[in-house]
């Protein structure tokens, strides 16, 4: 896919997503489904952190989930409702 954006003279940061199909065709690609509530927390945590996630980061921010309240845990549900609304509407548009 590369070498055919090469090509067509595509900027990948100013493009949206594409699929190729039948490889003569570029199409946009299908919203992506959101990660859930303790994916999010993962992205909070992790975020402006340019190390990479290790086992041991890893098992820290498991940690940090478990022992999270259920209220702080809630906020987390309640960002992954939202996105996955905004996520089925767009899918819905999609097809």
């Amino acid at each position: 896919m590369l070498q055919i954006c090469s090509r067509l003279s595509f900027n990948f940061a100013q493009v949206k997503k594409y699929a190729i199909i039948k490889s003569n065709y570029l199409i946009e690609a299908p919203p992506k489904k959101p990660g859930n509530a303790y994916i999010a927390y993962l992205i909070e945590q992790t975020e402006g952190k340019k190390e990479r996630i290790s086992k041991l980061n890893s098992t820290k921010i498991s940690e940090g989930w478990k022992n999270l309240s259920s209220e702080h845990k809630s906020t987390y549900a309640n960002k992954y409702k939202e996105q996955l609304s905004s996520y089925k509407e767009e899918a819905s548009s999609y097809a």
